[in-house]
């Protein structure tokens, strides 16, 4: 399978995150048949090692600046996954987050899925990976709170203004 060609190598994986965005950015109509190839490009299992930060940065970027919402699931608890089991991983944490640029409703979908991915139990290396994550959301609000405070209201995303 082409994704798990691509995952072997840094280049031909970093070529494959920048034609998908591409590709989602100019063919409005086929943009979800290239977000779901992005989204599963992105999942932990697939990037090579060591991550290319800058790359799934971007590719994050473009998966959380679309709709359906339902595809960030996987990829988030990949890498929450990821993380709980590699401290090396939790860095994607910071990054995930940075690619929804302080974005509301992007914010609070990631709490979501961390909040059921973390599950009733709160087994403990989840519940570490989880606040660690709670931690960078909070942060992210709270510098877009602040910059909002100073500039005035901004331009609000489609799914903010729902």
């Amino acid at each position: 399978m082409l994704l798990d060609l691509v995952g072997r190598d840094r280049r031909p994986y970093r070529l494959l995150i920048d034609r998908l965005r591409y590709r989602t950015r100019r063919e409005p109509r086929g943009a979800e048949l290239h977000l779901q190839l992005l989204a599963e490009l992105l999942r932990s299992d697939r990037a090579p090692e060591p991550p290319p930060w800058p790359d799934l940065f971007l590719g994050w970027e473009t998966v959380f600046s679309h709709p359906p919402t339902e595809l960030w699931n996987p990829l988030v608890r990949s890498w929450l996954n990821a993380a709980s089991g590699d401290s090396a991983r939790e860095m994607a944490l910071g990054v995930m987050v940075g690619a929804t640029h302080g974005r509301a409703a992007a914010l609070h979908r990631l709490y979501a899925i961390a909040c059921d991915w973390a599950g009733p139990r709160h087994h403990p290396s989840r519940a570490a990976v989880a606040a660690l994550f709670w931690q960078h959301i909070d942060n992210a609000q709270y510098v877009r709170t602040e910059s909002t405070k100073r500039a005035g209201a901004g331009p609000r995303t489609t799914e903010e203004a729902r």
